[in-house]
């Protein structure tokens, strides 16, 4: 056993015999036995009893397509498992390391792998895999993935082959894309135009951000409301008032949010009127200026009590104007003719000769007996 004699040695030979040296990781028992003689049924001289994927008269080397012998392995070879889609002429083989013949573009023990710039492992490519087509402004460089080809994308930049802006991003260059600035309020959403940055805005709103109201609204935090200028009260007639306050422009003579309402002492709002609204012009002592100065169509002056007239120019009978108002006349009733006065200066118009005063109630010098 372990033994055996070469063709044409002979038993007086000094070695008829020689060991069979059968590779103890690759024979099927362990007495290391090998064949004596040639068989009839092809057995070979020597040939040690190997296992089913080793090969060679000492049963030490491996099948093609297998690799790494090992005692411990009942077949005592394990398979390459090469991917043939990439290895040359698809061959399932490998050397004594396991690494299989890859094609140029492929790598990986098995050549189950695109070499860095490529990708999409596929048989009919003669060179395994093809070139990676990351955008040259928008990828971080020229590697994809292997098998999906996706790019590594610059800040902001999306596709597969990084070739667009993300969505919510604009102004695709060699720096990436830039976030849209649109402003929440005034915008329908974050995205804008790809190239312009432009945003898309809500009603009454405008701006490349839609960050102010069109003209004619105001307040976009409201979503921008009608600013409902009174435009026979506005300067130019316009229908823009101050898209953060929605006060209006007004004339001269006019006030109010709107412009809608006279100021103090003015009257009769019309368009026509380059400053609004017309002067009262009440006479000042006898005007009534608690409440509005005069009626606004008419003009007619607020009147205190006892004064008359548009303007209230005039006491009414009984009563004379003073830098007050209107004074009630007095006129004595035994001198005066009636209790009508001057209107000017207060003088009673007195009833006969010899009276006198501006009541008509005393008697001049060298009269006497004064009406009882």
């Amino acid at each position: 056993m372990g033994y055996f004699a070469p063709s044409g040695t002979f038993p007086s030979d000094p070695t008829p015999c020689i060991p069979c040296a059968c590779n103890e990781n690759g024979i099927t028992d362990n007495n290391g036995d090998c064949a004596k003689g040639q068989g009839s049924g092809g057995e070979i001289l020597g040939q040690c009893s190997c296992k089913t994927r080793v090969t060679g008269l000492k049963c030490d080397a491996c099948e093609v397509g297998y690799f790494n012998l090992t005692a411990a392995n009942p077949e005592g070879c394990e398979p390459c498992g090469c991917n043939t889609d990439g290895t040359f002429n698809a061959l399932d083989t490998c050397n004594p390391d396991g690494q299989c013949q890859c094609k140029t573009r492929v790598t990986g023990l098995k050549c189950d792998m695109c070499r860095p710039g490529t990708t999409n492992l596929t048989a009919g490519n003669v060179g395994g895999c093809e070139e990676c087509s990351c955008d040259t402004v928008g990828a971080v460089d020229s590697i994809c993935d292997g098998v999906t080809g996706v790019c590594e994308c610059k800040p902001g930049v999306n596709g597969i082959l990084c070739d667009t802006c993300l969505p919510g991003y604009f102004g695709f260059s060699a720096s990436g894309c830039v976030r849209c600035e649109c402003v929440e309020e005034g915008a329908l959403n974050n995205v804008c135009d790809a190239v312009t940055g432009a945003c898309s805005c809500a009603d009454n709103v405008r701006g490349d951000n839609c960050e102010a109201c069109e003209d004619g609204f105001y307040n976009i935090t409201d979503g921008c409301v009608s600013c409902d200028c009174n435009t026979a009260g506005s300067v130019n007639a316009t229908s823009v008032c101050n898209k953060v306050t929605g006060f209006c422009p007004c004339k001269s003579n006019v006030q109010g949010e709107r412009c809608d309402r006279c100021l103090s002492g003015f009257s009769n709002l019309i368009g026509s009127n380059p400053d609004g609204c017309s002067s009262c012009d009440c006479f000042e002592p006898n005007t009534n200026f608690s409440s509005s100065v005069c009626d606004s169509v008419t003009l007619q002056c607020n009147c205190n009590a006892m004064a008359t007239g548009m303007r209230c120019e005039s006491c009414v009978g009984g009563f004379y104007q003073t830098d007050v108002g209107c004074v009630a006349c007095n006129c004595d009733s035994s001198g005066a003719v009636s209790g009508v006065c001057n209107s000017t200066t207060g003088e009673c118009e007195c009833m006969s000769v010899g009276v006198a005063g501006r009541i008509c109630d005393s008697c001049l010098p060298g009269f006497f007996q004064f009406p009882t």
